[in-house]
């Protein structure tokens, strides 16, 4: 049996890591892994959207201490020629390695799409 890895660890410095977090959507060419953010750090990367897609929703996902696997969604629909910046904010992480996050997709608050 194949074990997930830990979605946190400490580092030497008593600083924790997080690890091992994806994104994942039908429009992506592939998932997309994320690893090492550190403490008060920022993360930043381009997806690639694939050609042949319409219209998708995209999620990050990561698997807690025990193994189970948590999914957050960045954005819940989004159709072909989507451009724009997804902000993402881990606000905590509980000893069973549970994030609670706010995502903030800025979109223009007016635009009906």
């Amino acid at each position: 049996m194949t074990r997930n890895p830990r979605l946190i660890h400490q580092h030497p410095s008593g600083v924790y890591i997080l690890n091992e977090l994806k994104i994942k959507s039908p429009a992506l060419v592939s998932d997309v892994k994320i690893k090492n953010i550190d403490k008060y750090s920022k993360y930043k990367t381009n997806l690639v959207l694939s050609k042949s897609f319409d219209e998708s929703n995209m999620v990050m996902y990561y698997f807690d201490n025990q193994g189970s696997k948590h999914e957050i969604y960045l954005l819940g629909y989004f159709e072909k020629g989507y451009s724009g910046k997804i902000d993402v904010t881990i606000n905590s992480i509980d000893t069973k390695g549970i994030i609670s996050i706010t995502v903030d997709d800025n979109k223009d608050k007016n635009s009906k799409n």
